[in-house]
Order: C-alpha cells, then sequence, then structure tokens
C-alpha cells in the first residue's frame, strides 16, 4: 500500500486537473482501508521526495488530529501523558533530537532568510519565537552548535537556550549560560547577535529572581548595544528591549538611570525610524515602573519628547501615538501626585479630543487607561466630564468593533476531514480556502473602561457610583451570555471580578445585582452561553480552545468566592446552594486534574470568604456534611495540587464552621497523620500545618496538642507557601498563651520559625 500511496501523492503534485481529479478519487478511497495510517508514516519517514514526505505529513496530522476531536478529554490527558512516557521509555529523546536539530541550525536557503538576519533592514522585525519546553538531554546538541564555526549553527543554539528559559530553569547552569550569551552578543555575526539578544529576553523573563543577579555583568552589555540605537537593525533593537524591559523589573535601576534615559531621549529626538521610536517610548514607561519617583528629574523632559506623538493626526504614527499613551498613563501611577497632578486636567482634555477624532480601538483602549491613571491622581479633573467619558466607555463595553475575519490562502484536503456519508462531493470541493478567525482582542478595551470605573469609585460620592453600577454589571452579564468569542468572555468576566473584589457591598447595594451575576456564573458553569456552544469561532489547535473553555470556567468560578465575600451569608446562602454542586461534580476521579484541582480549590476560596462575613459560621456549618466527603477524597489524590487545594480547603472549613465541626475533628486529624507520613511535595506539607494551626486555633480544646504541636513543628519553617507563615505565627502565640509549659524559647539565628507578637524572635516546642 505504500508504494500505491506515494504514487497516488507524486499525481496530486503534478499540473493538470485531471490527474488530480484521478488521484483524488482514488486518494479517498484508499482512506477507507485502516492501514493508511501506518501506509502514510512510512512515506513521510522513507519517501525521497520533500513535498511527497511534507504532504504525508499534512494527511497524517489533519487524520489524526480528526480523530483526536472523538476522544473523551479525560482519555485525551492520559494518552498525552502515555505517549510522553513512551518517549522517555523507548529512548526516543535522543533520535528526535537527532533529527530537529539539522533542521534547526541549517543555513537558510536564498531568499528565505529571517528579516534582522538580512543586510537590508526594510522590515518592523517583529519577533514570534515561541518557548516550547525541551528537556535536559538537549545541552550536548546546544554545546556542540555552541562551538560550531558555522554562524546558523552557533544561532540554533543560542535560540535552543533561549527556548530552555520557559519550563527547563532547573536544568540550566545560569553561571555558565549567561557567560556564553555574553560573549555572543559581541559575536562578529549579526545572526548571532540577533540570537543572543533574545536568549537575553527570555533568561530575563523565566530566570528571574536568580538572573538580576548578574545585572553588573548584563547591563553594561546591553547598555553598550542600546548606546547605538540609531545604527542598530529594527529586529535587534525589538529584542534589546525586550531583553531590557524584562531585566529592569527587578534590579536597582538608579545607577543605570542616567545612562538610559540619555539613550532612550536621544533616540526619541534624533532617530526617523518609527519603529526605533515607539520602542524607545516602550522601553520609558518599563524604566518609570522600575524607577518610579526617581525618574522626577527626567519628567518635563519626557513629557515635551511625547507631546509631538500624543496629538498626532496621521496614521503611520498611530502605533507610536498609542504607545505614548500607554506611557502616559504609568508616568500617572509612578512619578508621584504632586508632579503629574498639573498635567491631570490636560490629559482629560487630551483623550475626549482622541476619541471625538480618531476612530480607532486601540487608541480609545490606551485613552480608558489614562482615564484610570488620571482618577488616582486628580479625580477632580475627571467630574466635569463624567457624563462624556462614561456614554463612549459604555458604547465600547457593548460594542463587537475590532473582531474581523482573516482569510488565509493556505490550502488544505477537505477530504481529510470528511466522514464517510459525505463521500460525494465533487471535485472543486476537493481544495477550498480555509477561513481562520483572526480576532482581535476587544476584551482590553472593556477591561480598561471597568479599571476606571472601579477606581473611580474611591473618589466620587456613592450615589455617582451606584449610576455607573446599574448600567456596567447588566452590560457584563448580556456580553457574557451573548458573546461567541471565548477570549473576550475571558475578560468580560475577569473585569467584573476585579470590579466585585474592589467595591465589595457597594455592587449589591441593589439586590438584583447578586441574583444577576450568580445567576450568570451559574450558566457559564452550565456551558450555556453562546460562546460555549460550539457555535463561535474555531480554531485549528483543539487543545487550545479546551484550554480557553477550562480557562473561561474558572474566571466564572472565582467569581463565587468573591460574591460570598461581599455579602452576609445567609442572603448569599440560597445562590451558594444552586452553584455549590457545579464545582462540586468537578471533582469527581474521573475529571481531569485541572477541573479536579479547580474545585476543591474553589470550595477552599469560598470557606475562606465566608468567614470574612456575618453568618459565616452557620452556613459553612450547614454545607460541612457535603463538603467534608469531597476534601477528604482530594486529600488523597493522586495530584499533588488537588491535595493541596484540599488540605487547604479543610482547614477552612474548621475555621469557619468552628465548634459545628468539632465532632468531625479526630477523622479530619487522622486524615492529615496519614498524608503527613507519606507526602512528599513541600508545599502540600507547608497547607497541612497551616491547617493544623486552623484547627487549633478554632478549637484547641479539641485537638490532642501533645501529639500534633511536636509533629507540626518537626515540619516547620514552612518551605514554599511562606504566606501561610502568618496562619503559623498567631498559632504558635496563641499555643504559647494557652499552654507556656509546651513552649521553650530559642534565640538561635538558624531557626526559620515565624516571629511572634509579644515574644522573642525566634523559638521551637519541644
Amino acid at each position: 500500500m505504500t508504494e500505491e500511496l506515494e504514487q497516488i501523492l507524486l499525481q496530486l503534485t503534478q499540473p493538470d486537473n485531471a490527474v488530480i481529479q484521478q488521484a483524488t478519487a482514488q486518494l479517498k478511497e484508499t482512506f477507507k482501508d485502516p492501514a493508511i495510517i501506518p501506509a502514510l508514516c512510512t512515506v513521510m519517514s522513507n519517501s525521497q521526495n520533500p513535498q511527497i514526505r511534507q504532504s504525508a505529513a499534512v494527511m497524517l496530522r489533519l487524520r489524526v488530529k480528526k480523530h483526536w476531536k472523538k476522544i473523551s478529554p479525560n482519555d485525551r490527558e492520559w494518552k498525552s501523558f502515555s505517549s510522553s512516557q513512551v518517549v522517555l521509555k523507548q529512548k526516543l529523546v535522543n533520535p528526535i533530537l537527532q533529527a530537529i536539530f539539522p533542521i534547526l541550525t541549517a543555513a537558510p536557503s536564498p531568499g528565505e532568510q529571517d528579516p534582522e538576519d538580512e543586510e537590508d533592514d526594510s522590515g518592523d522585525g517583529t519577533d514570534d519565537d515561541n518557548p516550547k519546553h525541551c528537556a535536559a538531554q538537549v545541552m550536548p546538541f546546544i554545546q556542540a552548535c555552541l562551538a560550531s564555526e558555522n554562524p546558523y549553527q552557533r544561532k540554533g543554539g543560542l535560540m535552543s537556550l533561549a527556548v530552555l528559559a520557559e519550563g527547563c530553569a532547573d536544568h540550566i547552569m545560569l553561571s555558565s549560560v549567561l557567560q556564553t550569551v555574553c560573549q555572543s552578543l559581541s559575536d562578529s555575526n549579526q545572526v548571532v547577535r540577533s540570537a543572543a539578544l533574545f536568549a537575553l529576553g527570555q533568561f530575563s523573563q523565566h530566570l528571574q529572581p536568580d538572573v538580576s543577579k548578574y545585572c553588573s555583568e548584563l547591563m553594561p552589555l546591553l547598555l553598550g548595544y542600546l548606546s547605538s540605537l540609531n545604527q542598530a537593525k529594527v529586529g535587534h533593537v525589538t529584542k534589546a528591549v525586550y531583553a531590557l524591559e524584562n531585566f529592569i523589573e527587578n534590579i536597582d535601576i538608579e545607577p543605570y538611570l542616567p545612562t538610559l534615559m540619555d539613550t532612550m531621549l536621544s533616540a526619541l529626538n534624533s532617530t526617523e525610524n518609527l519603529k526605533i521610536k515607539e520602542l524607545a517610548v516602550s522601553a520609558i514607561g518599563a524604566i518609570a515602573n522600575a524607577a518610579k519617583t526617581l525618574l522626577v528629574p527626567y519628567f518635563t523632559q519626557v513629557i515635551e519628547s511625547l507631546k509631538d506623538f500624543l496629538t498626532t493626526t496621521t496614521d503611520e504614527m498611530r502605533s507610536v501615538q498609542t504607545q505614548s499613551l500607554d506611557t502616559l498613563s504609568v508616568l500617572a501611577r509612578t512619578i508621584g501626585e504632586d508632579v503629574f497632578s498639573p498635567l491631570a486636567a490636560e490629559c482629560v482634555q487630551l483623550g475626549l479630543n482622541l476619541i471625538e477624532t480618531c476612530d480607532d480601538p486601540d487608541l480609545r483602549r490606551c485613552t480608558y487607561s489614562l482615564y484610570s491613571a488620571v482618577s488616582t491622581v486628580s479625580p477632580d479633573c475627571l467630574t466635569p466630564h463624567l457624563t462624556a467619558i462614561t456614554t463612549v466607555m459604555l458604547l465600547a463595553l457593548k460594542s463587537n468593533e475590532g473582531i474581523m475575519a482573516h482569510f488565509e490562502d493556505d490550502k488544505t484536503f477537505v477530504l481529510l476531514d470528511d466522514d464517510d456519508d459525505e463521500e460525494d462531493k465533487d471535485i472543486d470541493d476537493v481544495l477550498e480556502d480555509e477561513t481562520e478567525a483572526d480576532v482581535h482582542d476587544i476584551a482590553g478595551v472593556a477591561s480598561s473602561a471597568v479599571l476606571f470605573f472601579f477606581c473611580l469609585f474611591f473618589f466620587v460620592l456613592t450615589p455617582a457610583l451606584q449610576k455607573l453600577l446599574d448600567v456596567v454589571i447588566p452590560c457584563f452579564v448580556e456580553a457574557v451570555r451573548t458573546e461567541n468569542e471565548r477570549q473576550v468572555v475571558m475578560g468580560i468576566l475577569e473585569t467584573m471580578n476585579s470590579v466585585i473584589k474592589s467595591c465589595k457591598e457597594e455592587v449589591f447595594r441593589n439586590p438584583s445585582r447578586l441574583k444577576e451575576i450568580s445567576h450568570v456564573i451559574s450558566d457559564v458553569l452550565k456551558k450555556k452561553t453562546a460562546c460555549q456552544d460550539g457555535g463561535g469561532y474555531e480554531s485549528d489547535d483543539e487543545e487550545q480552545q479546551a484550554e480557553y473553555d477550562a480557562m473561561l470556567q474558572e474566571f466564572a468560578g472565582e467569581g463565587i468566592p468573591l460574591l460570598a465575600s461581599s455579602v452576609p451569608a445567609d442572603i448569599f446562602a440560597p445562590f451558594l446552594n444552586d452553584l455549590l454542586p457545579l464545582i462540586m461534580s468537578k471533582a469527581k476521579f474521573s475529571c481531569t486534574v485541572a477541573d479536579r484541582s479547580f474545585s476543591v480549590g474553589t470550595i477552599g476560596e469560598i470557606l475562606q470568604a465566608l468567614g470574612s462575613v456575618s453568618g459565616g459560621q452557620r452556613v459553612a456549618g450547614r454545607l460541612s456534611n457535603r463538603l467534608l466527603p469531597v476534601l477528604v477524597a482530594g486529600v488523597k489524590d493522586s495530584d499533588p495540587e488537588v491535595r493541596n487545594n484540599s488540605v487547604f480547603g479543610l482547614g477552612c472549613l474548621a475555621e469557619v464552621a468552628g465548634s459545628i465541626v468539632v465532632s468531625d475533628y479526630p477523622m479530619m486529624l487522622s486524615v492529615f497523620s496519614n498524608l503527613l507520613a507519606k507526602e512528599s511535595d513541600l508545599r502540600v506539607i507547608d497547607n497541612l500545618c497551616a491547617a493544623l494551626c486552623r484547627m487549633i486555633m478554632s478549637n484547641v480544646g479539641a485537638v490532642p496538642l501533645e501529639q500534633v504541636v511536636p509533629a507540626l513543628v518537626a515540619h516547620l519553617p514552612l518551605k514554599q507557601d511562606l504566606e501561610e507563615n502568618k496562619t503559623v505565627s498567631s498559632c504558635l502565640a496563641m499555643l504559647y498563651k494557652h499552654n507556656p509549659a509546651l513552649v521553650q524559647y530559642t534565640l538561635s539565628p538558624t531557626n526559620n520559625i515565624p516571629s511572634v507578637e509579644g515574644g522573642c524572635d525566634k523559638f521551637l516546642f519541644l
């Protein structure tokens, strides 16, 4: 069958419609044979014709993808895991790498160079490299590439190092790798220098905070590279600014500030390249975030440099203008109220003028962000314009602008995706244009608008806030139900959660809002919204769409604890009774790990939230019989994250329900004891210690302290979940007051037990 299949694929490449018709009919018959998959694999591996190999690979991918969609999510997750195990067990990593690296390090054919590798720098030099997870076994290949005289092999080695930074940081010896990257930054070949800049940017983003320790070695190199912005290639400058912006987040920027600002301001005033100007403006925003009030001496000069960009009316300057607005917003938030306040009114007027004269969604997004920033500095400047501003923003929240379809010229074999009962398609349908919905994220518009709303509430009277919420909340709810694009709905849910988190009980002064929000969360969890009915935009990446579906439900679930912490528990209880089964249903063993973790984690956060409102103990107590079995089962889960979240939930239940669950203490302590005896995950152990502390603080008399306290202290100090130090410290302080005989102080500086108010700095229980 292999030879027959290869011959058919060869005929499909012929410039003869009759031949293609005949080959298509033969191929359709061939695809009915179950042996088609191994035959495609053989052709893909052994054919001497690269075009045939490529066709076989594409057909195989589409064929497998078609059937992959029919497999349940649980089976898909298991098969993905087992496949990776087979690769390791069969020792296939090295053969795969041996096949990949020659392709990775090959010099491109004439006319196919990367834009930043070409001598003629006419493009924007944007970079779309996406880091992938690699194994430590790739390091020998990288070392061989880096030692090569061939610049493209050196580039391949550096790019491989760059992608290792995400997900494989533990396999990187940072000091030696950085030395290699630093040497490559001064390589004589621009191809190598470009790859080194990208690697440095990846390290700066993914290897924090460790990489910041090398700022004294790296910053001079970056500054030296940036000193020649006007002469540098745009693609290289893009990578250099990317590295700089990531790197300066976690360093003391003051020693480098004069050089950085001189470089960026010089670039703004001297270069004619608009992309360089845009990058310089972006870098100034990142510098402002890191420097904050240290930037005051440069503020006037920065504003003067930005003025022309902010007021431009030409389309070619639009990207520089939007970046300037973003940087102006950063300055408003970081430079200090006294410095920025004199410009606040002018900024508001600038925003109003831009919205009135420029019909650009991205520009409006930046303008809303500017309003938000100004509201934190000088809210009075916004008051006269509230009607105009809120009207435009509410229209933006309801708008579908920014969504457009992009038609690609790629061709694909439709017959590979056809069902068996659709075999009578004409030859004209064999090849058809594939339409891909390229959705521009209008959630940014909604997010920025709402950011302004919940910042504003700090400064305006409650009646004004209520008027805004009366319009915004129904707009959110309607958009979640009717919007077709998942990413947009995620953005809306996220911003709605932000409003609730910031405004709390103010959101629910109108009783109908609690019902509206609870019901729309329920709709998302039941997959009843428009974006969940399968009729939205389709993507070739099925895995990505499944991830979006899971994220959508997580965003909805995150709203439940926020509701629980914003209204009295007895008022929220009827809605919680409806929502809890939807959350608990995802804790079943048959669900994915992500679903189980989400379920028990949300339950824990709900219980914690109930502890902060009136009536929380009663409601938590009534729910305890339903929640205990779910959380106890989660403690025994095979996944550490599920165990961790379940332990946290049990601790919160004991803390919030108080005496109502005292009868369950022996069972809970037994579960914790069994877990502690065999648990190896440090975060789970930390949360287990915190859960024991919550039980002790809630009902100290119900805990056998002589047995529990030594076991607790034996696992201190906390190793990973340091946020729980506060819980542990409070418990230890209470124990000392309750039973000093249990406690012996020690001032040893090596003991890292959290400090206790009213006592010595360090202590241990004996």
